[in-house]
């Protein structure tokens, strides 16, 4: 979607193709700016408003991955949070668009 949720999973995806991942993005509109960053689109046009952006999807993710860091060395658990501290900083930080946009604005 066009959404700002179209726009934080493109987020994502970039991060993932910067890490080396190839990505896949199933989007209901060609707009979609996922469509716009996804190695491989799976275009699936609806008329219905797509899912919700959910806090329960993130949890149970984190969960995971403390599960998994439990299980690791300290050096491991200390390298996984360095790199999820970068994922985070840049999956949190404005967007080039949003920083021309409010400079518009001041």
């Amino acid at each position: 979607s066009a959404t700002a949720y179209g726009t934080h999973v493109a987020r994502a995806l970039e991060l993932a193709r910067l890490k080396g991942c190839q990505t896949l993005g199933v989007i209901g509109a060609l707009a979609s700016p996922v469509n716009r960053v996804s190695d491989h689109v799976i275009y699936a046009p609806t008329d219905v408003a797509g899912p919700l952006p959910s806090i329960v999807a993130l949890v149970a993710a984190l969960a995971g991955m403390v599960q998994i860091a439990n299980k690791e060395s300290a050096t491991n658990v200390e390298q996984h949070l360095i790199e999820f501290n970068q994922a985070y900083q840049f999956l949190t930080q404005p967007d080039r668009q949003e920083l021309e946009d409010g400079e518009d604005d001041g």
